[in-house]
């Protein structure tokens, strides 16, 4: 504080017994996680439950998969049954309109066997239903429901290299084998779906065929119509029961190449629809018809090889990206950086778990939306970011590709553009290394990470147009995965944990510009790496989140004040997870958690947030009154806010003659002694000038220069949170009016926990 403040330090409401607060943080999601791109996966409509049921797929890696989500017209929701079926993909899905149920069968397994199970899904959990009649093992082939026949049909499908061209209906108790004069030839690959207007099951192409046939539910007959969709294979068919139309979208030439193109069965033809902007080419998507929100949905598929994690909504005229579904997607080793100028904190790359990723992303508080700029870093995966508040910018350095090449680039975001940074000395090739910024030196702080010769335990900094390496004497030790944050309270980097040669640490240091100095608190979290750590400007300390402790990952949060660590509990923990990003939101007063990898292997685009259950909050309200001096204004000292258990200050200036005046606290800003408020106080000598809270207590408050300090030291009392309190400064100036004293605005305080 300038040393022209007096402060006078006083205690909210002595007379309340002081007692220890329980933990005011907790975690919200933000936004839901979308399913991890995948190829082949199987989705139908849940009419029971009015939800969109997705299942299993392929990987981007080739890894089956055995997950299960549910969309509700806005966000996709992660399941987690107590039992489920086997990874797999290739396999499909048809609601049964006996049971009330989502039915799957079939597909192909982590071997490339053909199965031949029937599954249920209520909801709840999956349940296998055994039957002493089934068709044989089969993945790629055709199912949907019957409602003019109560049936689920199955045909054709692949099993071991060999296509099928059998028929079999499911009646809700039992599979039926049907042996019609006239079938299709033998195909995978293919889609099939309900035509309401002639109440017959549609199917159309697969193993590149263009041709379409209709079942009667006694024989297949081959429809000729004027004309028909190139030839084409793992294309997706729904039927839209508000249009009575049967949709087709996508799918692949025999060369791979993936179709963008939607087309419309009307009960005679087919008919290709002009689309705007629509999904990008794909094919293996899963596509099904949300029958409450009358929406064709589409999700994920793949377009050369690389697999997408998008959802879209086709509503007959146009298609879009479904509003709850517009994030990143599925990611791990990703970047992010606050920026203080636009309230907005930039996401940039990633990996999904087989592709490293390029995009740019930016976070308002409330939705993720995608930045398309002219230049674009290469694609990369762990690299390190941190925002530079001195000139405006975010840093990005280094990181790895996809094929294995280590960057080592420096890269600026100006919240419009990228901008590569030349910089003939620099870190070299290195991912893995984490940096802050450190804001009393105006420099970008980058330490360690997995370079060419191996862990590094470098510590460099970047001014904004050079890169300079330091060499302290002591330093921890080479490493990579650390966690680090600036704290702006004490100007030192903090740094916590890393791999390194001997294993997972979990120590703590400090860098003040010059050296690095180990910290020994008594408590410290444990030992892990590929952690994540951000500084929360509001409550002045290091929060660090998750990460890898060797046997698995964690969720655990610990915060560090410069003295001490203290883990928190929340009431609501996300899923463990290491290979995460987080950053602090400064304008929403909370940290930003995305993606990440589980335990299990699989990662995550959920979006959290992590702070105080009720925030701390100071609110400016009314003006004041001239005086010789001006207008006294009371604002809250910098970085300062009424947290229980802390001390807060509040400094009020333009404060006439020797500085003097009363602090007043009320509980109260509408009504004091059965005087409405604001009071008018012309009748006291005091014109223009409003009381605006009730002055329950009062505070001599003795400055100098003009200034005064006002020093509250808040009670650590749980029965205080969120309680509101209102403050309003009458300055001593003689002078002025009748009375010899003017006011001040009025502030609003509302108690919070740390």
């Amino acid at each position: 504080m300038p040393k022209r403040f007096a402060s006078v330090r006083s205690t909210v409401l002595p007379l309340l017994l002081v007692c220890t607060l329980p933990a005011q943080v907790d975690w919200v999601q933000a936004l839901a996680a979308s399913p991890p791109g995948r190829q082949s996966p199987a989705s139908a409509f849940d009419f029971s439950r009015q939800r969109l049921v997705l299942f299993g797929g392929s990987s981007s890696s080739g890894q089956p998969l055995n997950d299960t989500w549910e969309w509700d017209g806005l966000t996709w929701s992660h399941k987690s049954p107590t039992q489920s079926p086997s990874l797999r993909t290739g396999h499909a899905m048809a609601f049964d309109l006996v049971r009330g149920t989502v039915l799957l069968f079939g597909g192909e397994d982590i071997f490339g066997t053909a199965l031949a199970d029937l599954w249920e899904w209520d909801g709840v959990t999956w349940t296998q239903i055994s039957t002493p009649v089934a068709p044989p093992g089969r993945h790629s082939h055709g199912m949907t429901m019957d409602p003019s026949r109560v049936r689920v049909l199955v045909f054709g499908g692949e099993a071991a290299g060999i296509a099928l061209a059998d028929t079999w209906e499911w009646d809700g108790t039992q599979w039926l084998q049907r042996t019609p004069a006239t079938s299709p030839p033998a195909r995978s690959q293919l889609s099939m779906s309900y035509d309401p207007v002639t109440g017959a099951v549609l199917m159309f192409g697969g193993l590149v065929n263009n041709d379409t046939w209709a079942w009667n539910g006694t024989t297949w007959s081959q429809l000729l119509p004027a004309s028909s969709p190139p030839a084409r294979t793992w294309h997706t068919l729904t039927t839209d029961y508000s249009r009575g139309r049967v949709v087709l979208f996508g799918g692949a030439d025999a060369a791979w190449v993936p179709f963008a193109d939607t087309w419309e069965w009307d009960g005679l033809d087919w008919v290709q629809v002009a689309v705007g902007t629509g999904p990008p080419g794909r094919y293996g998507q899963a596509m099904a018809f949300d029958g409450v929100r009358q929406q064709t949905i589409v999700f994920g598929g793949s377009s050369f090889f690389v697999l997408l994690a998008d959802t879209w909504a086709w509503d007959g005229v146009t298609w879009s990206l479904a509003a709850g579904a517009i994030a990143p997607s599925a990611r791990s080793h990703t970047q992010m950086a606050h920026q203080v100028g636009n309230g907005r904190i930039v996401l940039f790359g990633g990996d999904d778990g087989g592709t490293v990723l390029g995009d740019t992303w930016e976070w308002n508080g409330s939705s993720w939306s995608q930045r398309s700029p002219a230049v674009v870093p290469p694609d990369r995966w762990w690299s390190a970011m941190a925002y530079d508040r001195a000139r405006g910018r975010t840093v990005m350095y280094g990181g790895n590709s996809n094929i294995g090449q280590w960057w080592s680039d420096t890269w600026e975001w100006d919240g419009n553009t990228w901008l590569l940074r030349p910089a003939a000395v620099n870190p070299g090739q290195r991912y893995g290394h984490a940096m802050a910024f450190d804001v009393a030196r105006g420099r970008t702080v980058l330490f360690g990470g997995q370079s060419a010769p191996g862990m590094s335990s470098d510590t460099w900094e970047w001014d904004g147009n050079t890169w300079s390496l330091h060499n302290p004497a002591v330093r921890p030790s080479p490493r990579f995965g650390v966690g680090l944050c600036y704290d702006e309270r004490r100007q030192r980097v903090v740094l916590f944990g890393g791999l390194d040669q001997v294993g997972f640490r979990a120590d703590t240091w400090e860098w003040d510009g010059a050296t690095w100095t180990l910290r020994t608190p008594a408590v410290s979290p444990p030992a892990r790496y590929e952690t994540a750590m951000a500084y929360d400007a509001s409550r002045e300390r290091c929060v660090l989140v998750a990460g890898h402790g060797g046997a698995s990952a964690m969720n655990d949060v610990w915060e560090f004040d410069g003295a001490a660590w203290s883990q928190r509990t929340t009431a609501t923990n996300p899923t463990a997870r290491s290979e995460h990003a987080v950053a602090f939101d400064v304008e929403r007063g909370r940290l930003l958690m995305f993606g990440g990898t589980f335990s299990f292997g699989s990662h995550t685009s959920q979006t959290w947030t992590y702070g105080p259950t009720q925030p701390a909050t100071f609110l400016s309200f009314g003006t004041g009154c001239a005086g010789t001096a001006g207008t006294a204004q009371l604002t809250t000292a910098p970085n300062s806010l009424p947290w229980l258990g802390g001390t807060f200050s509040m400094q009020v200036d333009s404060m006439p003659g020797l500085s003097l005046g009363l602090g007043c606290l009320g509980l109260s800003r509408s009504l004091w002694q059965g005087f409405a408020l604001p009071l008018n106080l012309a009748a006291a000598g005091m014109p223009g000038c409003f009381l605006r809270v009730s002055p329950d207590v009062t505070f001599v408050l003795a400055g100098s220069g003009g200034a005064a300090t006002w020093t509250l030291n808040i009670p650590d009392v749980p029965a205080f949170l969120g309680v509101p309190l209102f403050a309003q400064v009458a300055a001593i100036d003689p002078p002025s009016n009748g009375l010899g004293a003017v006011l001040s605005n009025a502030v609003e305080l509302h108690l919070g926990g740390l």
